[in-house]
């Protein structure tokens, strides 16, 4: 397994485990449980959201990492597809001269003959 892959199973997990701490039935049953127990529960969760919250960041850190690395290359994309834009309209303007020139040779042979 990757790294990433790891991680995210991770994160799956400990999102799994906050979602059941949040659920109605366990915080009801909490309530029953002395002091110390809701605090130790209380840190618990904290510590799960902590963690996930630290995978996230790690996760979002390999995204921007990636996405710097791939800059240059996108730049360049771009530039690429705005001279290709700059030539598709530089053809589109040929082709309406050689259309109109066509026209007005038809009307001048339809005259001549």
């Amino acid at each position: 397994m990757a790294p990433f892959e790891i991680r995210n199973l991770i994160r799956r997990r400990l999102r799994k485990i906050k979602k059941a701490m949040l659920a109605t039935e366990f915080v009801f049953e909490l309530e029953n449980e002395p002091e110390s127990v809701q605090t130790e529960i209380a840190k618990l969760f904290l510590s799960i959201h902590r963690a996930i919250m630290q995978l996230e960041t790690k996760q979002l850190t390999v995204i921007r990492d990636k996405l710097k690395e791939l800059e240059g290359d996108i730049v360049a994309g771009e530039n690429e597809l705005k001279q290709a834009f700059e030539k598709l309209d530089q053809i589109q303007q040929d082709l309406a001269r050689a259309t109109a020139f066509l026209q007005i040779v038809n009307r001048v042979i339809s005259i001549a003959a």
